[in-house]
């Protein structure tokens, strides 16, 4: 059985047979990504701030979802629907829910039977009478499961999925018909008002007095009064201040049975503000007076937004995910806005930004994605998915931080000024095949004072199970580093570092042409939208006429996922816009190793991007080229395939079959000078010569190897 998205969800919620269910499950334990998204799908279940998904991207339609559950998507949609999941964590939960909510259902049927007639007539008339959409008792004991929550819903299910159709059926007829009540209700209190407004009669002694109680919590008039009713239009008119209130909530329920025309003074009057009410029944001495200005003093006041936990220092923007119009999409993030308690964040090409949270700084370096959230205890936790990251902090008693690299998860605790750096490297094997190979995996946590390292899970929780090699609570002494291979992902180790490593420093050097492309790149997001994605301002820059801005902006589009300006560029062979050899290189070396090692899903988009964009029937050739081989291919036919592609018209292939032999010339410099891609065929036939010679020496030695 294949891991995927789909049966990943199936073992979760344990509906597959026994013996599929523990071969699903070694492959999941020996997976260097399964365990994260399994934890993924655990913590968006059980979030209940994340919305429902809205747009019309391949996984917000509901039939969609129902399509994928039931294996029936069809294969031309089923990527793009797994990698919105995946990208996503409100589609991720959205689906995870659904198939947890069928898996109970196939488990227990009897969880769905929709209610009886009677059942959904004594429902009707339990919420007639008052009720806030609660059956009594005695109804609820006598309803199916899926009656009294009157839906199989949770914050993340929607939309006809099988199942939870016959669910959904009575809570929409029993909220049709108070839906109806409240609307006629409203059209009456609003008719009442216009006609007031528009003859207003006179007013007699005490009338703002009686206007006033109707806002008050607590009777001020007795219930027997002949002005009683006239407190329902009152409250109506000021239902948007006191709707949350408990002691006002009876007021507005009298209003749904008022006649079409009720005597109202002018209910304008209701909501005067507060100092002139105060005038207007200050000389009117009494405790019924007092009692109504204390109570609305003693109203409590709406909650003040808790500030945002962080921040991105003055400084190079950078990418955040975003819900858009039809999938999750990047958009800027620039110096000064303020980041939520999760962020999934990407850095630009050239761009080094700043993270302020709380006593922490974060740095990000370029071409780096990364998570920040917050863990159960209030700490705030950096996770590195791809590249490299380094925190400090200025507070002189030191911080905490939560740390996820890969399998290493941790809180570490640093003193001031002391620098701590995670890096992730996602890599793929020359002449693996994407779809088959996972890309390994490693990460190291590198500090450069003594730090303490407390195992956890990704959550902050108790690591399950911790990993070997190391002990629940380790002391880092200073130039230390923790690394973990997914070669053997339930072991760690502490290795001692020579000295810090370069990039981990708060300055690092750039190139004069890389600080013009990043002063471009800085421009381009300052002026995008900040509601739109990045992609429509990024693929312009990539048609700048500026050589360094078209390569900052293209290397950033391959990092949001997109590739078609990737391998235009890669592809070009003649004209202005052309790169040299060496700009080649620089580009193919930052980007296509990591769109191979990103998975499967960023592979497959490279390889529709080769066949779509490139030379006319030569996309397959050029994707292959990519991948690269492994030194057995080298040393067989693949190596006498390679030399013969240095001949080829086509300056693409040229320059990918010499990419893919210059790790044989390691010891050799003269195979690199002899021969170039760009230069006319005359003045290769040396190199051409040399590299003949050396592939065949090659294949030559392995078959003299036992």
């Amino acid at each position: 059985m294949r891991l995927t998205l789909r049966t990943l969800l199936a073992w979760i919620d344990g509906i597959l047979p026994a013996a599929e269910h523990d071969e699903l499950g070694g492959k999941v334990a020996l997976s260097p990504v399964a365990p994260k998204l399994v934890e993924r799908i655990s913590l968006a279940i059980e979030s209940p701030s994340l919305p429902v998904p809205a747009g019309s991207g391949p996984a917000d339609k509901p039939n969609a979802v129902a399509e994928f559950l039931d294996n029936v998507l069809p294969a031309e949609q089923l990527e793009a629907f797994e990698r919105a999941c995946l990208e996503s964590q409100v589609h991720l939960a959205d689906v995870a829910s659904c198939h947890r909510l069928l898996a109970e259902a196939a488990r227990d049927p009897e969880k769905t039977n929709p209610p009886t007639g009677d059942q959904r007539r004594r429902l009707i008339r339990a919420i007639a009478e008052g009720m806030s959409g609660e059956p009594e008792p005695s109804v609820a004991d006598e309803l199916p499961t899926a009656a009294v929550t009157l839906t199989i819903q949770t914050n993340h299910s929607r939309g006809p999925t099988p199942g939870t159709r016959a669910a959904q059926s009575p809570r929409a007829s029993v909220w049709a018909w108070f839906s109806a009540v409240a609307a006629i209700a409203l059209m009456v209190v609003l008719g009442g008002i216009l006609a007031r407004s528009i003859w207003p009669p006179s007013r007699g002694p005490g009338e703002g007095i009686r206007d006033l109680a109707a806002v008050a919590p607590g009777p001020i008039l007795e219930p027997d009064t002949a002005e009683a009713p006239l407190a329902a239009p009152a409250a109506a008119a000021i239902e948007p201040e006191t709707a949350a209130q408990p002691d006002a909530a009876p007021a507005v329920e009298p209003a749904m049975s008022l006649p079409p025309t009720p005597p109202i003074p002018q209910a304008r009057e209701a909501v005067v503000p507060l100092p002139l009410m105060e005038a207007v029944i200050e000389p009117a001495e009494g405790p019924a007076d007092h009692a109504a200005i204390e109570a609305l003093e003693a109203e409590p006041k709406p909650a003040e937004p808790d500030p945002p936990p962080g921040r991105v220092a003055a400084g190079d923007p950078l990418l955040r995910i975003a819900p858009g119009d039809h999938a999750a999409e990047w958009r800027p993030a620039l110096a000064g806005d303020s980041l939520a308690a999760s962020e999934e964040l990407l850095v630009p090409a050239h761009c080094f930004p700043v993270l302020e949270w709380g006593d922490l700084r974060i740095r990000l370096l370029p071409g780096t994605k990364a998570a920040v959230i917050t863990d159960g205890d209030g700490t705030p936790r950096l996770e590195i998915l791809f590249g490299r990251g380094a925190v400090w902090t200025e507070a002189p008693a030191g911080a905490a931080i939560g740390l996820s690299a890969a399998g290493l998860s941790g809180v570490a605790t640093i003193g001031p000024q002391q620098l701590l750096g995670i890096e992730v490297h996602s890599v793929h094997r020359p002449g693996d095949d994407p779809a088959a190979v996972a890309p390994s995996q490693q990460a190291t946590v590198s500090v450069s004072g003594g730090v303490e390292w407390r195992q956890t899970g990704t959550d902050g929780g108790p690591p399950i199970p911790p990993l070997a090699g190391i002990e629940p609570v380790e002391s880092l002494p200073p130039a230390s580093v923790l690394a973990w291979n997914s070669a053997d992902p339930g072991t760690a180790r502490r290795e001692r570092g020579d000295r810090q490593p370069d990039w981990l420093g708060q300055s690092t050097p750039i190139l004069r042409l890389d600080r013009w492309a990043r002063a471009a790149v800085v421009r381009c997001l300052e002026s995008a939208p900040a509601d739109r994605s990045v992609g429509g301002p990024l693929r312009e820059l990539a048609n700048d006429l500026r050589v360094e801005n078209r390569m900052a902006a293209t290397s950033t589009l391959a990092l949001i996922g997109e590739y078609d300006e990737l391998v235009s560029q890669l592809c070009l062979d003649e004209g202005p816009k052309t790169l040299s050899e060496a700009q080649w290189r620089a580009l193919n070396a930052d980007t296509i190793p990591l769109a191979l090692g990103r998975g499967a899903n960023a592979a497959a988009r490279l390889r529709q991007a080769f066949v779509a964009l490139g030379p006319a029937g030569r996309g397959e050739t050029l994707f292959r080229l990519a991948r690269g081989f492994s030194p057995a291919d080298l040393a067989g036919d693949s190596g006498t395939a390679l030399v013969a592609d240095l001949e080829d018209p086509l300056l693409a292939i040229r320059r990918f079959a010499l990419a893919n032999l210059l790790p044989l010339a390691a010891d050799d410099s003269a195979l690199g000078i002899y021969y170039r891609p760009d230069r006319e065929v005359g003045l290769n036939k040396e190199g051409l010569e040399r590299w003949r010679k050396r592939v065949g020496a090659l294949g030559e030695a392995a078959l003299a190897a036992p």
